[in-house]
């Protein structure tokens, strides 16, 4: 494992994964990430859903090959346990005490490589706030095969409303109360499946810390509806598979990343929009169309 610091402050460790149950795809991901006063802020394997592995980079379905963990969807049965689980198994590593360099290859049952992945995660101070941090998580996905490969989940398969896949934030299965907007909505039936510049998620008290603000911004060009839980449990991300296929032709690569301000207390919509600015991606005082946002 590999601790990342912010100012000699220990924020978030990288697990590589490769001891994890086949049935949660083993692959990396960083659990706890902390706020600066020591609040966590991941939840790691909760019992609601083993496979939800902190924050970590997932798609339900590349061809046949689970990579997301858990149960596999099928259109006609629901959640189905089959022998279809994939890994990731880390290549190449290079770090810092605040950054980290993966090559992955994201491998089917058999062994053979379905796609590769070069990762890089940074954590940052925050930009004008003593009380937060940043973290900017970018991967590129590519076929290195010579057929297409398809990756595909629930949302693609007909389950409304189950539009996810990529890089995933599962926060603690403690969190009491919890909150989301962005700049246009609020609430997990309003922004789920929806395109938002940004999303900010609050919490109430957890086990073993206090409150807490995470924004999430997504990082991609052409940026993805959001997926988002408050209700079942609490998590977020761009859904990479969302509503249709992505079919990735031999060669073909794919960004995705996430940039997240983890803070203590509860900050407003405008100091979260400030810390999320110079992180890379859309801008996010720039709604999907173009208009300008106004914070609050």
């Amino acid at each position: 494992m590999i601790a990342l610091s912010v100012d000699d402050t220990e924020v978030a460790v990288l697990h590589f994964g490769e001891t994890l149950p086949t049935t949660l795809s083993p692959r990396p991901y960083l659990h706890p990430l902390r706020t600066l006063s020591g609040s966590p802020v991941t939840g790691f394997s909760p019992r609601d859903h083993p496979h939800h592995l902190g924050l970590s980079v997932g798609i339900p379905l590349v061809d046949d090959t689970n990579f997301w963990g858990g149960p596999t969807y099928l259109p006609q049965e629901g959640y189905v346990w089959r022998d279809d689980h994939g890994r990731q198994r880390v290549d190449r590593c290079g770090s810092a005490p605040d950054r980290v360099s993966l090559g992955l290859s994201w491998l089917d049952k058999a062994g053979a490589v379905l796609l590769d992945e070069e990762r890089d995660i940074e954590v940052l101070p925050g930009r004008a706030r003593g009380d937060a941090w940043r973290l900017r998580h970018r991967s590129v996905l590519r076929n290195p095969g010579r057929e297409a490969v398809t990756l595909s989940g629930p949302g693609a398969r007909g389950r409304a409303g189950a539009g996810y896949g990529g890089v995933f934030w599962r926060g603690p299965a403690e969190a009491t109360v919890a909150e989301a907007q962005s700049p246009t909505a609020r609430g997990e039936n309003a922004l789920n499946g929806r395109h938002a510049p940004f999303l900010v998620v609050r919490s109430g008290v957890a086990d073993g810390g206090g409150t807490w603000t995470l924004g999430l911004r997504d990082l991609a060009a052409t940026p993805e509806p959001w997926f988002l839980r408050l209700e079942e449990y609490v998590g977020a991300g761009p859904a990479l598979v969302g509503s249709r296929p992505r079919v990735l032709a031999p060669g073909e690569e794919l960004p995705c990343g996430l940039a997240i301000v983890v803070a203590d207390g509860a900050l407003s919509l405008a100091q979260v929009q400030d810390e999320l600015l110079e992180l890379g991606g859309p801008d996010p005082y720039r709604a999907p169309g173009g208009a300008p946002q106004g914070g609050a």
